[in-house]
């Protein structure tokens, strides 16, 4: 059989070629590696700025995508195609892709890794801009990649926790898929069904404007090692070395809820919040490094605490707040800060700033 890396390579030489989008089979699904039910961009951009929260979840105001929010997700919808494929050449085992089961067979439904980014560049001017770019970063990743021992159980799968109580403890609890619909309804039940199949019980404390406080967490991959689960987060970045590339993520909430969901879903195998940092820059394309985050137990358990009060302040501001212009700008609280984060400038920056200095 031929090898499942030599069939990438030599359909991807130049990035240039139109030809190389057929590099895996000729099947046409394109994977959801987009937001999830309520992920921690719904919560994390409000504790940033409540304002920015508010012109762009409910004002209309659209913030540009910038390069390096375009290569990241781009590179996710790459990486999760590559491991569908990967794992169907292995014969190992199905991969669970968007919560889907897919075995070797259903993986030829599939798009390869980079006809997926072609489709789903199309009509997206961000992504458009990347395309040459990620897909040279694709080849020199194929071309260079070090990851340790692995099956790839997992692509674009996700958790959903709610804050409640379990055997007269509080805390976030992964729920069952089932109970989805429910929330995605925002009728707040006073039970839900646990992902063990246990029950999780919602008092009123624990509620926010009387509506129940969820999280949700997509996975980029899931790799099962022989020291245990892995939970996976691709970070496509210019550094990938030093200690400020990982820094940040070390008291990231949105890794916080991943851990904490992770280790409900495998009790027993769950080991780490791992990173793989995968390089854009031109002097090393595609070059990786692996980052296992250390776990921090205290964080970890009081999580479901700030969740909570950051629901609970997201609703006693919508009370009072008449329109989106009316949230609270967190430029009054501190210099720079949110609207110079690692991203670049924010979107509406000129709209709090409208003073120029000379």
């Amino acid at each position: 059989m031929t090898n499942f890396f030599d069939k990438m390579r030599a359909r991807i030489v130049e990035p240039d070629i139109a030809q190389h989008a057929g590099a895996v089979g000729a099947g046409t699904t394109v994977l959801n590696a987009s937001t999830s039910l309520r992920g921690w961009s719904y919560y994390g951009p409000f504790m940033a700025c409540p304002y920015l929260w508010a012109m762009t979840r409910l004002g209309g105001a659209r913030e540009e995508e910038t390069s390096p929010l375009a290569r990241g997700s781009m590179g996710h919808l790459l990486l999760a195609h590559l491991a569908i494929h990967e794992e169907a050449v292995k014969g190992i085992g199905p991969v669970r892709a968007n919560n889907v089961l897919v075995g070797a067979a259903e993986a030829a439904d599939y798009a390869s890794p980079v006809a997926a980014l072609r489709t789903a560049s199309k009509g997206n001017p961000a992504w458009s801009r990347e395309l040459v770019h990620m897909l040279r970063v694709f080849d020199g990743y194929l071309r260079t990649r070090e990851l340790p021992e692995h099956n790839t159980i997992e692509v674009e799968s996700e958790l959903v926790g709610v804050v409640g109580t379990r055997g007269k403890r509080p805390g976030l609890y992964l729920v069952a898929p089932s109970e989805w619909d429910a929330l995605k309804a925002g009728a707040p039940l006073d039970r839900y069904r646990a992902f063990d199949g246990g029950t999780i019980e919602v008092a009123p404390e624990q509620r926010a404007g009387g509506k129940t406080v969820y999280i949700s967490r997509r996975l980029d991959a899931v790799w099962l090692t022989p020291d245990g689960v892995e939970v996976v987060d691709h970070k496509h970045k210019s550094k990938i070395h030093g200690a400020t590339a990982v820094s940040g993520y070390l008291t990231d909430g949105g890794f916080t809820a991943m851990a904490v969901l992770a280790a409900q879903a495998w009790p027993d195998r769950f080991r780490s919040i791992t990173l793989n940092l995968v390089s854009t820059n031109d002097d090393n394309l595609g070059h990786n490094r692996i980052v296992r985050l250390p776990r921090d137990p205290q964080q970890e358990a009081r999580f479901w605490r700030d969740l909570l009060m950051t629901a609970v302040q997201m609703e006693a501001v919508a009370a009072v707040a008449a329109r989106p212009d009316d949230y609270p700008r967190k430029r009054l609280e501190e210099v720079g800060g949110a609207c110079n984060s690692r991203y670049g400038r924010c979107g509406l920056y000129d709209r709090c700033h409208p003073i120029k200095t000379p």
